[in-house]
């Protein structure tokens, strides 16, 4: 396999791509060293004296953030492969003679996309490039992305033939409101991975997968010029007022979430939010994630109580009598660290539970010692994993486990994992397909699996505006431990009370259905008048008390 750089310093995501095609055991990695880089379009004039503004503020500000884009010397282990010189300017014909009598089966290049079309022949499947944005800007990828304030911005690895260009790649990235550079170190810090799975999904596929292919979407294969003063300067103004709002809105405000649980319904109005109880939390605290478990006739609801003063999350229970009539809330767990997210079953005659723990670096199961109150750390199930929202199921014989993040520095809301095992206890093994879904309008875990009408459907988060905005249904098309393939069917909104903003999470038993919901509430009371007019803007958590039981 061949790889097209420029000579010099590499930025560090590049160095990583190499490093991880060279100990494939499976690749063989022959480097392309052009000698001077690919022509680019400039932005010196007085047109563009704004954007190289901004873009020098938006580097230095995020400086020690952006650590894939960080330029570095050439690994020890990478002078010794077998690497071919490129000279200036154009390919030559013996430049071509000389690519073709290395018999490479892809050629992939990571920034020397204007020497594509030279190079169709030279490769037996062709020329694979890296693209992110809805339009390549020449060199300023996603740029129009955040200058147009897109909720998303597209990456994709595309392969070019004499026969035309087809994705065997693609994600969807929530895009950063105020910052290229953090976003593009975002994507750039990927591609390591998405080069891997692009590979090891070519490699694996059949002669009519590959025809299958989804062919280059339009809008990213449209190529604009720079964004010039007019429009930078009206994208910074937007930039101004929103910062000014979001200084205003932390003074004067503070986040909340409630839940909401209701008698499961059927039919239509299965997933037709509303009508909710609604659960709110006392002051200093929120209430999220809730789930709901029956055992012997009795129905309990665990949530995530999280603790303003101690800024982290303990696991509450509420044992319910009706909806609209629950009991007190009570902690059931507590650790050094944060958890949310419970997820309760039974196995062998036990009751467990799984949280939320990725501040510990790992996922952990702990075991009921007086089911629902007490809870004790049972086991590691998987270490060195910085997971969020692990959500375990069973199916067809086996225990599944979805998590979005997993690895350190990777996208919490915009990459999800698969796990399976024989047995909840483990061993449990990383999907070879991992990450399974990246897309940010649905990746992250919303709730647990279930079944309709034959089917298993699996929540996720719509994070690409904001972090847990609505549910995502997703419908699980295939689930084995080499293939999985999921398509999304129905969006669930936020508008189920007035002024919430977020939904997060889905989750239902035979008899109750819960949810929660994210709003902001004012932080301070200035008199009854100013708490009521702002009540019916943004609810207080203070308007939502469910009657208790006596």
């Amino acid at each position: 396999m061949g790889v097209l750089v420029s000579v010099g310093k590499l930025p560090a995501w590049m160095l990583t791509v190499l490093e991880r095609i060279n100990e494939s055991p499976s690749l063989e990695l022959v480097l392309i060293r052009v000698e001077s880089e690919r022509a680019r379009q400039t932005s010196a004039s007085w047109r563009y004296f704004i954007l190289n503004l901004w873009k020098r503020f938006d580097s230095i500000s995020f400086a020690k953030e952006n650590t894939a884009l960080r330029l570095a010397d050439t690994p020890h282990e990478l002078n010794h492969v077998n690497t071919l010189h490129i000279a200036p300017g154009l390919l030559s014909d013996t430049d071509l003679e000389r690519l073709k009598a290395a018999q490479l089966d892809v050629i992939l290049s990571l920034d020397q996309d204007d020497l594509i079309p030279r190079l169709l022949d030279t490769a037996e499947h062709g020329v694979w490039s890296l693209c992110d944005g809805h339009e390549n800007a020449t060199a300023e990828n996603a740029l129009w992305d955040i200058v147009e304030r897109r909720d998303v911005s597209p990456a994709a690895i595309v392969r070019h033939t004499r026969t035309g260009s087809e994705v065997v790649y693609h994600s969807v990235f929530a895009c950063d409101p105020r910052s290229l550079a953090r976003h593009r170190n975002r994507v750039c810090s990927r591609w390591p991975t998405f080069v891997h799975q692009a590979l090891l999904n070519y490699s694996s596929a059949t002669p009519k997968q590959v025809r299958g292919v989804k062919s280059v979407a339009p809008e990213m294969a449209v190529q604009r010029g720079l964004p010039g003063n007019l429009q930078m300067l009206t994208f910074l103004v937007c930039q101004f007022g929103d910062g000014l709002l979001r200084k205003i809105r932390r003074s004067v405000f503070q986040e909340q979430w409630l839940i909401g649980i209701r008698h499961r319904r059927t039919g239509n109005d299965a997933f037709r939010l509303g009508a909710f109880n609604l659960i709110s939390a006392p002051p200093g605290h929120f209430y999220a994630d809730p789930f709901v478990f029956e055992t012997e006739g009795e129905e309990y609801l665990f949530f995530e109580d999280y603790v303003r003063g101690q800024s982290k999350g303990v696991i509450a229970c509420i044992q319910i009598d009706d909806p609209g009539f629950v009991g007190e809330p009570k902690v059931v767990l507590e650790t050094d660290y944060h958890l949310s997210n419970p997820t309760i079953f039974r196995w062998e005659g036990q009751s467990y539970m799984l949280p939320e723990t990725r501040d510990s670096g790992r996922i952990s199961l702990f075991r009921a010692v007086d089911f629902p109150w007490r809870w004790e750390f049972d086991r590691v199930l998987i270490d060195s994993v910085w997971a969020v929202d692990p959500t375990l199921f069973e199916h067809a014989g086996k225990f599944w486990m979805f998590a979005g993040g997993v690895e350190r520095n990777g996208l919490i809301d915009g990459e999800l994992f698969l796990f399976f095992s024989d047995s909840p206890f483990g061993p449990w093994v990383g999907h070879p397909r991992n990450p399974v879904v990246a897309d940010a309008r649905r990746a992250r875990p919303a709730g647990q699996v279930f079944t309709l009408q034959g089917q298993l459907v699996r929540p996720g988060q719509d994070c690409a505006r904001r972090y847990g905005r609505a549910v995502v249904l997703n419908r699980i098309e295939v689930l084995s431990e080499t293939q999985y393939r999921e398509s999304p069917f129905l969006t669930l909104g936020s508008d189920w009370f007035p002024g919430n903003i977020g939904t997060h999470v889905l989750n239902q038993s035979a008899n109750y259905q819960v949810v929660d919901g994210r709003f902001y509430s004012p932080k301070y009371s200035a008199g009854g008048s100013f708490v009521c007019f702002w009540n019916r803007i943004l609810p207080s958590s203070s308007c939502f008390k469910v009657p208790r039981r006596a």
